[in-house]
């Protein structure tokens, strides 16, 4: 077997197994939050950044994920959208929504970087309240 085809079917394990790989479970929706899948991930979330200008560190929360290009197609997912949205638990089982910030693909091993931006639950609870309310405007 080629060697990228033998790495993306190694990504099973590296990226989506949760047991004894760095699988962590994240739910995918989309953008006419029809369809909703849970995917496994890797993910990097961290909470200080360094400031290239001047060397210092800064508090802030960069959340990236890696996901399977050939997972998201088989489960129906088109190209991803900054529309999409993800869900995801941590260990200690608080629960986060994001948005998809910037989309970078490596087509080369088969993967999508998601950088992601943290949505607050009430802010998206407001805002399919505010599309009930025009959408009964409309009628």
């Amino acid at each position: 077997m080629n060697l990228l085809k033998q790495a993306e079917e190694d990504l099973k394990f590296t990226l989506e197994d949760k047991e004894n790989g760095f699988g962590v479970e994240f739910e995918f929706i989309d953008e006419a939050n029809e369809l909703k899948e849970n995917i496994n991930c890797n993910c990097s979330d961290i909470g200080l950044l360094l400031d290239i200008t001047s060397g210092a560190t800064v508090s802030s929360r960069q959340v990236e994920i890696t996901a399977r290009i050939k997972t998201l197609k088989e489960l129906g997912f088109g190209y991803p959208t900054n529309s999409w949205q993800v869900k995801y638990s941590n260990v200690n089982n608080e629960e986060f929504y994001f948005a998809i910030k910037e989309i970078r693909p490596d087509r080369t091993l088969g993967v999508y970087n998601f950088v992601l931006e943290l949505l607050h639950k009430e802010k998206e609870e407001e805002k399919e309240a505010e599309t009930k309310e025009e959408e009964a405007i409309n009628d």
